[in-house]
């Protein structure tokens, strides 16, 4: 009754107030109302949940370390300047290994130019190294590549095979083990063991390698783990674990591999120089040694006196440095043909010429440099990018700079030895007052012991540098080998579940939060008393029986509980007013439907209970209710009693309650 009446100044209270005053019976209630609700949205989100994760192919890492190690075996044979690096940068090396061609070179024996699945609905299952089926393409073009070639068993010996090129379908019968011709490619499929059964789609596709190895690549992560130490970490992601254990562990060691070759290569293009020069003064020396045991056997000379030691040494000298001269100048030679028809300068680091004027390890380092870093580019770019363009311009203007200076050099070189000539012929014409057989020996011996330690000392060089090519190791060592990994970093299935959990949860607390802020209806005797000024002088609770129309049920079972609350507001009513007489109670409301005509009549009985004279007047002349509950024709009423054509004691009724008689509202008037 009451809340009817003050419906729409509640609303409007209500919606403005809501979020200032929170209500707990409110948002029980509302709570109570959304739970059908708040169990549907926990059940599809952890459904969607557990299809996430049932339909998500599973990641496996592996994950390998690298350490660059310093020795000191190159420092003790005396080869350090060789094959020295920088050691603080590992940056080169890190571009290197995510380089497509290292990659490419690296991965080249493992089986990535055919993959094999299995097909489903949803998903697709890969296989590594162990798929029932083996396909072995002849004479496939590119035109077949990264095509889907679905394989379906009829039986254990035959098959079908579908696939689709150029928007156009083919399909063809084959048997297992023996070769099947198309017009794009010939293929055998074998079975790898006897598990094939009839009816299984599997999946064959011929990839493209430079693609596979662009995937890997943009899968493949390289990174330094610590500077200070000079350590990489190799890591690799794949839907297949022994495929990104083999990929991460076969890339590591060619790694260290390639770096091991790449020291060694400089080492044996400086062994090739040094093989050279023995060849050459190999000769000399033993012609010299024949030529000393000749004229033993023909003069017997075996024992001379060195009375003429002084002029010898003098000319002892003299000799050596023409040597000198005479080695430069083939050095030279040798370094000029060298640049003329090699572009790779690495081999130079290790050669120094014994007149320091003659070196020219500045130009040849500034050449190498740029040369490492036009390689480097290219790993990136291509041969006809500006930047490789303006390097290969400088490295050309290097080149024929260096050769200038080799010329101008040899130059030098042939006068200084002209020089040395003129003064060995001086030094010798002291010696012709020396007796002659002496002399011819000392001069054999001389040239003898000049070019035997100079052979020598080639060869002990040679003998040193190969010591250090057999021992020559990468710089790099597996700190932390790749272990095979099963257990999957991804999907995480337990926060996959919270998080399907938790969404169920937050979708209905919003749900619940939606209809407490937008709850508009006065349930409670607070938000009744609240919204209006109002006394509350009862609850009427729902009836028990559902009822056809509305009914007297005070009287039919006193002691129940809607009996008790009619005696209650009864008895407030009471208290409110206590004079003497006759007094009207009106019930009335907003809409129909509410209850008032039910509570009207049940308050009328319960006061009449008190034998006590109450009489029920129906203004409701409308939708008239009150005769059609008594069963009265209504023909005279309050309708009538107003246009004077009955009386009121002619009008009154009796309902069959005792001391509770009634008006009907009489005919319905035709406005």
């Amino acid at each position: 009754m009451a809340r009817g009446s003050v419906k729409n100044l509640g609303e409007r209270k209500q919606l403005k107030n809501v979020l200032e005053e929170f209500n707990f019976g409110v948002f029980l209630h509302t709570t109570q109302k959304s739970l059908l609700w708040i169990l549907l949205f926990f059940i599809v989100s952890i459904a969607v949940a557990l299809f996430y994760l049932r339909h998500t192919q599973q990641v496996y890492s592996s994950t390998t370390t690298l350490m660059r190690k310093v020795t000191t075996q190159t420092q003790i044979l005396g080869v350090e300047e060789l094959l020295q690096e920088d050691k603080s940068e590992i940056d080169i090396e890190i571009q290197l290994l995510k380089s497509k061609f290292l990659v490419s070179e690296a991965l080249d024996t493992l089986p990535l130019r055919v993959d094999y699945y299995t097909k489903g609905r949803i998903s697709q299952t890969a296989f590594y190294k162990n798929a029932p089926i083996e396909a072995v393409f002849v004479d496939a073009n590119e035109q077949t590549e990264e095509v889907a070639l679905e394989l379906l068993t009829e039986n254990k010996l035959t098959y079908s095979l579908d696939f689709k090129i150029d928007y156009t379908d083919y399909s063809y019968k084959g048997e297992f083990g023996k070769l099947l011709k198309t017009p794009f490619f010939d293929v055998t499929i074998s079975t790898v063991d006897d598990g094939i059964q009839a009816g299984q789609l599997y999946v064959i596709k011929r990839r493209n390698y430079s693609q596979v190895i662009d995937e890997i690549v943009a899968k493949l992560e390289v990174s330094p783990l610590n500077y200070n130490s000079n350590t990489l970490k190799i890591t690799f992601e794949d839907t297949n674990p022994r495929k990104a254990y083999e990929i991460v562990n076969t890339l590591s060691q060619y790694f260290i591999e390639f770096d091991r070759i790449k020291k060694g290569e400089s080492i044996q293009n400086t062994i090739a120089f040094i093989n050279e020069q023995i060849d050459n003064f190999g000769k000399q020396y033993f012609s010299a040694q024949d030529s000393l045991k000749k004229f033993r056997l023909q003069t017997g000379f075996l024992d001379p006196t060195l009375q003429m030691e002084k002029n010898l040494d003098q000319i002892e000298q003299i000799e050596s440095d023409l040597i000198e001269v005479e080695v430069n100048q083939s050095s030279l030679n040798w370094l000029k043909e060298y640049l003329e028809s090699k572009n790779d300068l690495t081999a130079l680091l290790g050669i120094i010429l014994s007149d320091q004027s003659l070196n020219f390890q500045g130009s040849v380092e500034r050449i190498i440099e740029l040369q490492d870093e036009r390689n480097l580019k290219l790993l990136n770019v291509t041969p006809d990018h500006p930047t490789i363009l303006l390097i290969n311009r400088e490295l050309a203007e290097l080149k024929l700079n260096l050769l200038s200076q080799i010329e101008l050099a040899n130059e030098k070189q042939q006068t200084e030895r002209l020089a040395l000539k003129e003064n060995l012929q001086e030094a010798y014409a002291l010696l012709y007052t020396l007796p002659d057989l002496e002399f011819d020996y000392a001069e054999i011996q001389r040239d003898n012991e000049l070019k035997q330690a100079f052979y020598l000392g080639l060869v002990e060089k040679k003998n040193m540098y190969l010591i250090s090519q057999a021992g020559i190791v990468s710089d790099y060592i597996v700190l932390q080998k790749a272990a095979f990994n099963d257990e999957p970093i991804a999907p995480n299935v337990l926060l996959i579940r919270m998080a399907g959990v938790a969404i169920g949860f937050l979708l209905g607390l919003a749900l619940i939060v939606i209809r407490y802020i937008m709850h508009t209806k006065l349930a409670t005797l607070n938000e009744i008393e609240g919204s209006c000024n109002a006394n509350i002088l009862g609850i009427v609770p729902k009836n028990k029986v559902n009822l056809e129309r509305s009914a007297i049920v005070v009287t039919e079972n006193p002691k129940a509980l809607i009996a008790e609350a009619f005696r209650s507001i009864r008895a407030n009513m009471e208290f409110l007013e206590d004079k003497n007489g006759s007094k009207v109670i009106t019930t009335t409301s907003t809409i129909p439907g509410e209850g008032k005509t039910f509570v009207g009549i049940n308050l009328a009985a319960i006061f009449s209970l008190l034998d006590k004279k109450v009489i029920i007047l129906d203004f409701d002349l409308r939708k008239p209710r009150i005769g059609k509950i008594f069963n009265s024709d209504s023909q005279k009423g309050i309708s009538t009693i107003i246009i004077g054509r009955s009386t009121i004691q002619e009008s009154i009724q009796s309902t069959g309650v005792n001391n509770l008689d009634f008006i009907p509202s009489g005919p319905v008037p035709p406005n």
